[in-house]
């Protein structure tokens, strides 16, 4: 009977167990698989306080005093207890293990490392060696500890670990599998977080490096939204990021002929192909800058292209370096050429008033001879006319080239400009008008009156005739402050200078011509009679006055002349004409003879005959050296002499100083075909009377004569 019932009684026990052992572990079930449902969908800025709950529930699961969590830092060779729950009453052991040496517990640390499970029942129970573990476990006053390694990917993180404080404890297998199956979770979840603070870390290193490049960075997609800028890009175009981000930004930021460069490329990263170029680009206050692109494909993580990543680089100042460069070098390929030209175009012109100094001389011989009623006449004075329009353009070509004379004097430049507008006020198309626009300020302007004239002419003449159907040419004065000048004129100096500017409305002028209307001879008026030298001229006159001219046009649109010149700063009195000044000088009649001097026969038998025809005595020579042996002897009987300055057996300034060494009171006045300027002022300032250009006006060469002579 007694048997039977400790049976039963025993059956009731070990059924109790059993329902007891199938209720823990569907707990333990349940426990488990609402921890791998937290730290599935956990985002890693929640995985600490998830970490932290894990421990508190598996602590209370397991009834222990506390669960921790200590990690590894392999590189510095510490341990940190960083997670960790206490049971209520239970004081904090985390301060204790905190950079802890690895070293220090190696009976510890070598177990972990062969990643066994650490179980002391009892820590006063531990071995000689572990003098080290068992200090820091009573320590914190623990007298049970059962502890797990954290693995990921074969590498210990660190210990998952319950410690027994009120009483000594030992741990049944279904509590250590609990650990190590929390342990697997807590690694990945750990592992997680280290993962993406490591990428967030250098994603924020990647954003420092970008941001604080000093090119910028553009990246977009394959349709040219842009994605992302960087700091730079803001500076560079002026937009901040709102205003680019989300739009296809190239197209406020490049100028419309520049489009096809940025969609050309956008198709080329397509093909997985980089591009190196230079755009021009506007900002957003209307500044143009260039940049140098360097553009590559963007990809996604799994390699494929999903736009295009470009960065800037700002090179505006190299380009206009560049530019000035350019500038320089046609500046100084046209200063050659119309060196050249000028040098072929004098000696044309020379050659040209030599021809026709001999056929208007002899015209003119036959008016002085001829009565007044004789028929021929008609015929000289229409061939006279004809010589005069050969002369004029000759005269034109030593203008260009440099070799004609001119006189400075200082003008205001608006009253200057005015006077040739009233005359050409009549000139012009009757449906072209002229409008002066106002300008306060005097603009005082040291030029030759007759070349400044000359170049409004040719200016205005060519605004009328670009506006067939009539228009407005409109004139603007003005002053500036160039610094500049070096690129333009290299003669010219920085500073302030004077400004009129010749608008039309005409056609304008085609970019590819640009480059070429100030070229001697070019033109684009064939068919009018033009001649190609109306710009060559005005150009080599302003370069002559140490300024320049400026052009601007617009086919359809029309086209900005703008003549620059040194303001003078000098108040007073015109310069000096020397040849007026000379002029002024009274002489004394001194009878006897007048010599010759010209390399040219027909030309020395000319002067003769004209000066003859007055009733002087002549000796021509066509030899220099000649004319000075016989001066050397007969120079008490020389009242004048007429010297031409260009002959190939001794210069005209070299016979001028051998003629003044033989007698220092020698009058002469001087011919030629084309002078330098220079020789001009510096003989006439060594005593030269009078300079005479060729074709002379011989009867005006007789008047002269007789004037100087007789002292009027």
């Amino acid at each position: 009977m007694i048997t039977g019932l400790f049976g039963i009684k025993l059956a009731v026990v070990g059924s109790n167990l059993a329902r007891k052992t199938l209720n823990l572990k569907l707990e333990f079930e349940t426990l488990l698989l609402s921890l791998s449902n937290q730290f599935i969908h956990l985002p890693s800025d929640r995985i600490d306080s998830g970490v932290n709950l894990a421990l508190e529930k598996i602590g209370q699961f397991a009834g222990v005093d506390r669960s921790w969590i200590v990690e590894l830092d392999h590189a510095a060779g510490l341990a940190s207890n960083t997670f960790e729950w206490c049971a209520a009453g239970i004081e904090s052991g985390m301060p204790y293990v905190q950079n802890f040496p690895i070293e220090r517990a190696n009976w510890w640390t070598s177990r972990m490392q062969r990643l066994e499970i650490i179980h002391v029942p009892d820590v006063k129970q531990l071995p000689a060696e572990a003098v080290v573990e068992r200090e820091i476990l009573e320590i914190q006053g623990i007298k049970s500890v059962v502890a797990v390694p954290l693995v990921y990917g074969g590498e210990l993180m660190g210990m998952l670990g319950f410690d027994s404080v009120r009483q000594k404890k030992t741990w049944p297998p279904e509590i250590i599998s609990l650990l190590q199956i929390v342990g697997e979770m807590l690694s990945n979840a750990l592992e997680r977080k280290r993962s993406e603070q490591r990428q967030a870390e250098a994603e924020n290193r990647y954003a420092a490096v970008v941001e604080s490049l000093a090119e910028g960075l553009v990246i977009g997609d394959l349709n040219d939204v842009v994605l992302y800028v960087n700091p730079q890009i803001t500076k560079l175009t002026g937009y901040s990021s709102d205003e680019l981000c989300g739009s296809v930004a190239y197209k406020n930021l490049i100028p419309k002929e520049q489009w096809h460069k940025v969609e050309f490329g956008t198709k080329r990263r397509l093909q997985e192909k980089s591009d190196r170029y230079e755009l021009e680009l506007v900002r957003k206050d209307g500044e143009r800058i260039w940049v140098e692109v360097t553009a590559s494909p963007y990809r996604d993580s799994s390699g494929n292209v999903i736009g295009s990543i470009a960065a800037l680089n700002d090179v505006t100042a190299r380009k206009r370096a560049e530019d000035e460069t350019k500038l320089y070098q046609e500046q100084f390929i046209q200063a050659q050429k119309m060196e050249a030209l000028g040098q072929l175009a004098a000696g044309v012109a020379h050659d040209l008033n030599n021809s026709l100094a001999a056929v208007i001389g002899h015209l003119q011989l036959i008016q002085a001879v001829e009565p007044p009623a004789s028929r021929i006449k008609d015929s000289v004075q229409l061939a006279l006319s004809g010589c005069s329009r050969a002369s004029s353009l000759a005269n034109q070509l030593l203008s260009f080239s440099r070799h004609g004379q001119y006189r400075l004097e200082r003008l205001e430049l608006r009253h200057a400009v005015k006077e040739a507008v009233d005359f050409l006020s009549k000139a012009i198309g009757s449906g072209v008008s002229i409008d002066i626009l106002h300008f306060d300020s005097d603009l005082y302007v040291l030029v030759d009156h007759a070349e400044l004239q000359q170049a409004v002419t040719n200016l205005v003449l060519n605004a009328s005739q670009a506006m067939e159907h009539g228009g407005e040419i409109t004139i603007e004065f003005g002053s500036e402050r160039r610094m500049d000048t070096l690129r333009y004129n290299p003669k010219a100096s920085p500073g302030e200078f004077c400004t009129v500017a010749i608008n039309d409305q005409g056609h304008g002028i085609a970019k590819e011509n640009l480059i070429k209307i100030f070229d001697p001879f070019f033109t684009t008026k064939e068919d009018k009679g033009g001649t190609g030298l109306g710009l060559s001229m005005v150009y080599a006159a302003m370069q002559r006055h140490g300024g320049w001219v400026e052009v601007e046009s617009e086919v359809g649109r029309g086209t900005s002349f703008k003549l620059l010149f040194p303001k003078s700063a000098v108040a007073g009195v015109e310069a000096p004409d020397a040849n007026l000044a000379r002029e002024a000088t009274k002489l004394s009649l001194i009878p006897g003879k007048i010599l010759i001097i010209d390399d040219e026969p027909v030309l020395a038998d000319l002067a003769a005959q004209f000066l003859k025809l007055s009733g002087f005595k002549v000796q021509a020579y066509t030899s220099g050296r000649a004319a000075l042996e016989w001066f050397k002897k007969n120079c008490s009987d020389v009242a004048m002499v007429i010297l031409d300055m260009k002959m190939p057996d001794l210069s005209g300034r070299k016979c001028f100083e051998e003629l003044r060494a033989v007698d220092p009171e020698v009058r002469v006045a001087l011919t030629s075909g084309f002078l330098d300027d220079l020789d001009v002022s510096e003989l006439i300032d060594l005593g030269a009377l009078k300079f005479f250009q060729k074709p002379v006006d011989y009867p005006a060469l007789v008047d002269w004569v007789k004037g100087a002579l007789a002292g009027g």
